[in-house]
């Protein structure tokens, strides 16, 4: 499973034991009863801290902003703001904060995420399961802008003669770009359940 979120909440979610967890963008592995983080994460940690004290107030002054330490990233939610501009007065928010500088802005569906400018993505994390788990074939499940790189990955992986296809769920809320990366679109959460079980009533 490879997740932005953070890797308890990631193994609480999808309740399995017996499989490979790349959570916080591959910043940290779950593997063979082991986890692995990525060297130089502890000093993004304490960061991530310092970051959250000087943004906290936009839960505050912002009714609908939410944000979230997942150790190590910083998470901004605004698909609940009821005010216009959210957005923009997040991303000036985060241009006054000191502990932001240190990190990487990205942005996501309805979120602003400060991520350690340590190389780990969506992408990063399929390759390296792919290579570790010696996996013959992929099938790449989003619905998020940082679903893209994961989306690309696979595609270079396919040029090297791994199996695989991609699939986006279409929402109001998804980018465009996210449909446009992918081989194969499905309708929303509702599209994705539906998938997911025509392959497991595929499996011998």
């Amino acid at each position: 499973m490879i997740t932005g979120r953070r890797l308890k909440t990631a193994q609480r979610t999808a309740g399995l034991d017996d499989v490979a967890y790349a959570a916080q963008y591959g910043l940290t592995v779950w593997m063979d009863g082991r986890t692995e983080t990525a060297p130089g994460l502890a000093e993004y940690e304490a960061l991530t801290r310092q970051a959250e004290d000087e943004l906290q107030h936009l839960s505050e002054t912002i009714p609908g902003v939410q944000v979230v330490n997942k150790e190590a990233l910083l998470v901004i939610h605004y698909r609940r703001a009821e005010a216009p501009g959210a957005r923009e007065a997040i991303l000036r928010a985060v241009g006054r904060s000191q502990a932001a500088q240190r990190f990487l802005v990205l942005e996501g569906r309805m979120v602003v995420e400060l991520r350690p400018p340590i190389r780990a993505d969506k992408g990063t994390a399929l390759e390296m399961l792919v290579a570790r788990l010696a996996v013959k074939g992929v099938i790449c499940l989003g619905d998020d802008m940082m679903d893209i790189d994961m989306f690309a990955a696979l595609r270079r992986l396919r040029a090297e003669g791994l199996a695989g296809a991609t699939v986006a769920a279409a929402s109001r809320e998804a980018a465009t770009e996210v449909e446009q990366a992918a081989d194969y679109t499905v309708e929303g959460p509702e599209g994705m359940q539906w998938l997911l079980s025509e392959i497991v009533r595929a499996l011998p």
